[in-house]
């Protein structure tokens, strides 16, 4: 090995750390209650990464709102990606004039197609009065909403579904609220008291001192959201452990 290709591959070795569950029977980890669960690997693509152990913390949060779904959050990789410094300003391509985006189609050509994900950047498309930003779901349904070429709908429907996008906006339920569309492809509620409800609709939000939104009532999925998340979902896999 010659020594530019050495100091590359050092380079990747100091700016990328990954924590993958590889080669481990999932079966053997989920617990028997529930009845199903899916795999999700977990992005950095921010100037503050979190930490492990915040993005652990997060992702038990989502979790309390997906046992009343009987859904198991299966943690498959934590990585911190090598990436180009724009990319930590997201862009959707519902921002994009219905196109998928520059910052989309960087990131989703890098990984392998069905998988499911969530990536953390430092912002999004949209501000709440300097707050922090919000989160964006890439269910399957969003596209019927925008005029994609074939070729776009292809790869929106083989790489970007299944994904949620995370900016530095902390409500302590909208990991779970984005996961509900990209995973179990959900759409938007009027019942603020819902999970589903679109928060961006009701107007500028007040938060505490914690960056937690202070209007946060604990919403849940309803039986029937679990219901037709789960009804011909692919990305959902049954729990051979499971035990009525």
């Amino acid at each position: 090995m010659n020594l530019s290709v050495l100091l590359i591959f050092l380079g990747l070795l100091f700016t990328s750390s990954v924590t993958q569950l590889s080669a481990k029977d999932y079966a053997e980890l989920i617990p028997s209650r529930y009845r199903y669960y899916f795999v999700l690997s977990v992005y950095s693509l921010s100037s503050q990464n979190l930490s492990k152990e915040q993005i652990k913390s997060r992702l038990a949060h989502a979790q309390s709102k997906f046992d009343d779904c009987g859904i198991y959050l299966g943690l498959d990789r934590i990585e911190y990606m090598n990436h180009p410094q724009w990319i930590e300003e997201w862009e959707t391509f519902a921002f994009n004039n219905g196109e998928i985006s520059e910052w989309e189609t960087w990131f989703f050509s890098q990984i392998f197609p069905r998988q499911n994900g969530i990536i953390y950047v430092d912002s999004l498309n949209w501000t709440m009065e300097g707050q922090g930003t919000w989160a964006t779901g890439y269910g399957s349904f969003i596209h019927k909403h925008y005029q994609l070429d074939t070729a776009s709908k292809v790869f929106y429907d083989d790489y970007m579904v299944g994904h949620v996008v995370m900016g530095l906006y902390r409500a302590s339920w909208t990991l779970a609220h984005e996961l509900g569309h990209a995973i179990l492809n959900l759409e938007h509620v009027d019942n603020p008291k819902d999970l589903m409800f679109n928060g961006a609709q009701a107007g500028t939000p007040q938060f505490d001192s914690s960056g937690l939104l202070i209007s946060d009532n604990n919403p849940r999925f309803t039986p029937k959201q679990c219901a037709k998340g789960i009804l011909d979902n692919p990305r959902l896999l049954p729990n051979p452990n499971f035990v009525e």
